[in-house]
């Protein structure tokens, strides 16, 4: 009787306990929230700050899938609808030529983000990376390139958790800062290296706050050529952090009519609403924020 009335109580304890632990990480998961959410990227040096982010962004990524997962024609299924491939193939004389699919599968959006690490963009580009190594983990077809004046194809080394080799191509890409911001050259070489899949499923996204070297006209051509490849294109600005700002610069100003979404990406709230956006489709609309023209 001792000996359970004592196991009674033990499980009581680690009853108690877990309970205890689960509330202490529903507060910690809140907290991360709170604390993540106003905060301006340009000052998330904290550890347990930037750990909490991290985790965000990786149940941003998740969610985000989950909602973006649909149903797409495909030539091919899990299974073969034998009833119905025989009935199509009757003017065939009952060869099986064409197939009939069962639980066609589903497939997610593929996404390219195309990250700005130039001087002006410095912390607010390391947070993204810490997004984009989030999203390549949940869309495994996702690319991810770094510029300034330079391209560089980090995907395989996100994919690989290879950070160490994407701090050298970073400080590669440092040692080029002199020669200012080339984002129009950069989405040229981009658009050489090819688009994998369909233009339907697939999104762009550059994180970037515009202020680019090449000619004003050059930036235009250029995303003018990407409509043609991905189904949307969605700018993401830190200098939206300021609710009177206005796109003052040239090449900017004479893309507007190529960008699908101009957003701003200075915080953990930008992120939310990207991702709400995403899954709405909302881009697909082609709605422009002319306020900030």
């Amino acid at each position: 009787s001792d000996s359970t009335n004592k196991g009674s109580q033990n499980a009581e304890a680690n009853k108690a306990s877990s309970n205890s632990a689960a509330s202490q990480s529903r507060a910690d998961l809140a907290s991360a929230k709170e604390i993540n959410e106003p905060v301006d990227f340009a000052f998330l040096d904290d550890e347990k700050m930037l750990l909490h982010f991290s985790q965000s962004c990786r149940e941003l990524a998740k969610s985000l899938a989950r909602k973006l997962r649909k149903n797409v024609r495909s030539s091919k299924g899990e299974r073969i609808d034998l009833r119905q491939s025989i009935q199509r193939n009757l003017k065939n004389g009952g060869n099986l030529i064409e197939l009939v699919w069962l639980h066609k599968p589903k497939v997610l959006p593929r996404f390219t983000l195309l990250i700005d690490v130039s001087r002006s963009m410095s912390g607010y580009s390391d947070a993204f990376l810490i997004f984009a190594l989030a999203m390549i983990k949940v869309f495994p077809e996702t690319r991810v390139f770094i510029f300034n004046t330079k391209l560089i194809d980090i995907s395989a080394a996100l994919r690989d958790n290879r950070l160490e080799k994407i701090k050298q191509q970073l400080q590669l890409l440092s040692n080029t800062w002199g020669g200012g911001t080339r984002i129009a050259h950069s989405i040229a070489e981009l658009r050489k290296r090819g688009l994998p899949g369909k233009r339907s499923n697939h999104h762009f996204i550059i994180h970037s706050d515009g202020l680019d070297t090449d000619p004003a006209i050059a930036l235009k051509r250029q995303l003018g050529a990407l409509q043609k490849q991905y189904r949307s294109i969605i700018w993401l600005s830190p200098l939206l952090r300021d609710i009177n700002y206005q796109v003052e610069t040239a090449a900017l100003k004479s893309a507007m009519p190529h960008i699908d979404r101009l957003l701003p990406a200075h915080n953990l709230d930008c992120l939310y609403e990207l991702t709400e956006i995403m899954s709405r489709n909302t881009v697909l609309t082609n709605l422009r924020e002319a306020s900030y023209v």
